[in-house]
């Protein structure tokens, strides 16, 4: 369990740190939405799209990109069937319930308290 919650939210923070995303759009990430990401710019990244989100009525769906180890990361890390085998979010909690955007946040400021570094790192 701690090692599932730890990689998660290491992922987490690699995803916000890497492309200046608010909270919501990783919780409303879903296997779907991993599994139909576009492969652009020959195999070096991966562009994932995220229609649910605080500001999508303003600015359209989110992009999400993701480099190439990022991407391998996230595909292993979405085989959890210990976890959840029937959750369609792709960031969830060990009992398979999936993350708000509060708790996203929360993880994210953890994950960068473990790194030893200040904890005010926040997704907005």
């Amino acid at each position: 369990q701690t090692n599932f919650v730890t990689v998660r939210d290491f992922l987490m923070t690699q995803i916000v740190l890497t492309n200046a995303c608010r909270a919501g759009v990783l919780a409303n990430m879903t296997v779907d939405h991993f599994n139909k990401g576009r492969n652009i710019k020959e195999n070096e990244h991966y562009v994932e799209s995220v229609k649910e989100h605080k500001t999508a009525s303003t600015h359209g769906p989110a992009r999400v990109v993701l480099n190439k180890s990022l991407y391998i990361w996230l595909d292993l890390y979405k085989l959890r069937p210990k976890v959840s085998p029937s959750s369609d979010a792709l960031f969830i909690f060990w009992n398979g319930e999936h993350l708000m955007s509060g708790h996203v946040s929360r993880a994210i400021r953890a994950s960068w308290k473990k790194a030893g570094l200040d904890d005010l790192l926040h997704c907005t």
